[in-house]
């Protein structure tokens, strides 16, 4: 019984690892920390003043099927200051990334990412998948 117990355990830990995604979004802060030159100790003239803001990835492992077909990202952005941008994202290969930079004056700007969405459209403007931040909201507009 101890050895089932184990396996069990065993599958429960590795479950998780087999779930198949299709798009995948990441927000990563960029400052001095994001800098190589800080973890190898280096000079580096950024060092001095180091950039400032956020990223997206955005990174999408597709199944074969999909591949027979043009296909597109469409990300719709929100900003902290309410301020709305669209992106389009031609999908070329199985898997890939793709980085939104909001850095430095544009940053200081918009004060960063509020949320934002990701939708995977094939050639007939058909949504095949869509990724939404949890704060995901469509903005009202009011004149």
């Amino acid at each position: 019984m101890p050895m089932m117990s184990r396996l069990l355990f065993f599958f429960l830990l590795f479950l998780p690892a087999c779930q198949k995604y299709y798009v995948s979004v990441n927000r990563i802060g960029v400052g001095r920390s994001s800098l190589a030159s800080t973890f190898v100790k280096s000079p580096d003239p950024r060092q001095e003043d180091p950039p400032k803001g956020e990223k997206l990835l955005i990174s999408w492992n597709l199944p074969r099927e999909y591949l027979d077909k043009p296909l597109r990202l469409s990300v719709d952005l929100i900003y902290r200051d309410y301020e709305e941008k669209h992106v389009n994202i031609q999908v070329e290969g199985r898997r890939g990334i793709e980085e939104i930079s909001l850095l430095d004056e544009e940053f200081k700007k918009t004060r960063g990412f509020l949320t934002y969405r990701v939708m995977l459209y094939d050639e007939k403007d058909q949504l095949l998948k869509e990724w939404q931040h949890q704060l995901w909201v469509k903005l009202i507009k009011i004149d």
